[in-house]
């Protein structure tokens, strides 16, 4: 996701220097508004979606971050336990 958004970054680095650099391209300058403007809706929505993936990422993360620190716990309450059983034996 981060190599689409510098992509459609560059692009729209490279279309506005190319319509801003030399006013013969006043009578493309709609056409290129047109391209920037789509562009800038793509960059919006890659944005978009790749806040939502990270966001959707951390969420079921966290549930198996927490599973793997009790089953850590477990084990060690058992070790102890176990060592405990032995030592009174």
């Amino acid at each position: 996701m981060d190599a689409s958004i510098k992509g459609v970054q560059l692009a729209l680095k490279g279309l506005r220097e190319y319509y801003a650099r030399d006013k013969a391209h006043a009578a493309d300058e709609s056409d290129g508004a047109g391209v920037i403007g789509l562009l800038e809706v793509v960059e919006s929505h890659v944005f978009k979606g790749l806040i939502e993936m990270t966001s959707t990422e951390e969420m079921h993360k966290e549930p198996t971050i927490r599973r793997q620190k009790t089953a850590k716990l477990k084990g060690q309450l058992k070790s102890k336990t176990s060592r405990s059983c032995r030592a009174r034996s």
